[in-house]
């Protein structure tokens, strides 16, 4: 697992070593974790994605193979949320 604090760092991390990536949907920096998932995902369409956020006023886009979770959710929904993407090979659906 990597952290990163910001936008830029979660790309500068992920995109030579994530196999799955869980992002807020706002970040510090000026990248949203949209953007960040687009271009983690430019090289691996196929990466699943972990939507997060505590903004009911954000929608969610439709992004194949990405899961919406709403904060604040518990921890055994996160793990149950990262093993349906992780057993449908990234093939999730937003919720």
């Amino acid at each position: 697992m990597v952290e990163a604090n910001t936008g830029e760092k979660a790309i500068a991390c992920a995109e030579s070593i994530a196999d799955m990536l869980f992002t807020d949907i706002r970040l510090g920096g000026t990248l949203t974790g949209w953007d960040v998932a687009e271009q983690c995902r430019a090289p691996n369409p196929s990466m699943p994605v972990i939507y997060a956020t505590g903004h009911s006023h954000v929608r969610p886009r439709p992004v194949p193979g990405s899961i919406w979770l709403q904060k604040p959710y518990a921890p055994d929904q996160l793990v149950e949320t990262i093993r349906h993407l992780a057993s449908n090979g990234g093939l999730g659906d937003v919720p």
